[in-house]
């Protein structure tokens, strides 16, 4: 039988300024190292918790990369909205950000424009995705992402929001065709969403994930632990529990 892969879990109780700034170095260090590599690499930055955490690291080893120009940055996920209220718009509160791309990585733009219906809104992200990886067919992808918690629809990840109907559930995120889905959400606010699918996160090479606030997300990190796993469309969280090079950072005593 082969041994089931766990995350990697890296627990730092009550800190969450070191939870934040471990995984930043992460973060930074994967892609410093695949760009040394010399591979094109996507990186599918969340909002949320993860936007502050961005800066709590030094990159200037990885400005100095002489391959930085192969880094592409877009978001895990989005909203359809305006610059202020897009994870795209939000990134660029990053000075990190900033600073990587005015050195030369690239970005696809995931912001929506004012009145852009949502599929016309996925439909363009899920395009541009697909002619990234045609045109990199070595990229490495690395991912940020989170959870939700109480009050903020727990379990659900990127966009993903939890379904009782399975089968609308698969339809939305599990689609093969689709990379990128646009919805209109019946508990995450915004509703009008566009998300990463199963799809695309299959293609990830690393995930690096921020669960911070014990009160609000330790029973979302509980499911991504336990042995006893929710069905996906109830809890798109447990997708991790058995993914590889899957790295958890959190304040959440072990």
């Amino acid at each position: 039988m082969t041994k089931k892969e766990l995350p990697s879990l890296f627990s730092f109780p009550e800190n969450s300024t070191k939870a934040e700034s471990e995984a930043a170095k992460k973060l930074y260090s994967l892609l410093d190292k695949y760009l040394k590599s010399n591979h094109p690499v996507l990186l599918l930055l969340s909002g949320g918790t993860w936007i502050p955490a961005l800066d709590k690291a030094d990159i200037s080893t990885l400005i100095a990369n002489k391959n930085l120009n192969k880094l592409t940055i877009t978001t895990l996920d989005e909203r359809v909205g305006t610059d202020s209220e897009s994870n795209y718009g939000k990134l660029f509160s990053s000075q990190n950000i900033v600073s990587l791309v005015k050195s030369g990585a690239d970005i696809i733009k995931t912001s929506s424009t004012i009145g852009e219906p949502v599929d016309t809104f996925s439909t363009k992200i899920n395009k541009a995705l697909k002619n990234y990886l045609f045109n990199h067919s070595g990229a490495i992808l690395v991912a940020t992402a989170g959870v939700g918690g109480l009050g903020n629809v727990p379990g659900h990840i990127a966009g993903i929001e939890p379904m009782e109907d399975s089968n609308e559930f698969s339809s939305n995120f599990q689609n093969p065709e689709l990379l990128y889905c646009g919805y209109i959400a019946k508990k995450l606010q915004p509703e009008p969403r566009a998300t990463a699918t199963f799809p695309l996160l299959d293609k990830v090479n690393d995930f690096i994930l921020l669960i911070l606030n014990p009160e609000q997300k330790r029973s979302s990190l509980e499911l991504i632990l336990s042995d006893n796993q929710e069905n996906l469309n109830i809890a798109p969280c447990t997708y991790f529990h058995s993914r590889k090079n899957t790295f958890i950072y959190t304040d959440i005593p072990e």
